[in-house]
């Protein structure tokens, strides 16, 4: 008897688990899709910004408040930059495929973060 009592409630409790991650997981998605302007970066980063959209057929995608997508209209080809608490981070990606990835403190001169991202081709 104690081991159906056992095995019921661990059901409920995994069920509760699930409801509550799948109503966070919605508003991560939500979060996700919301537009907005990335101040932070365009006041510290605007030379990298720049220097991104200056590659051929390059334009912005997307941007929300933490983050920029600047790649091939198709979406094949991209740099993510986002800021985090100690800096920025800047991803590479082809085909879905994370190629190349920096992180870069606040502190970090843009001429040399060019150098860095223009290095891949």
């Amino acid at each position: 008897m104690n081991w159906i009592i056992l095995i019921i409630a661990a059901i409920i409790l995994l069920c509760i688990k699930n409801f509550i991650f799948n109503k966070i997981d919605e508003h991560e998605k939500k979060a996700l899709s919301t537009p907005g302007r990335a101040n932070f970066l365009r006041e510290h980063y605007q030379d990298v910004i720049t220097f991104v959209e200056n590659k051929p057929n390059y334009q912005i995608l997307f941007e929300r408040a933490d983050m920029i997508k600047i790649g091939l209209k198709d979406g094949n080809e991209y740099y993510a930059i986002s800021n985090f608490s100690d800096g920025v981070a800047i991803a590479f990606v082809r085909y879905s495929s994370v190629v190349k990835e920096w992180h870069f403190k606040r502190d970090e001169m843009p001429n040399h973060i060019i150098y860095e991202i223009g290095k891949v081709n």
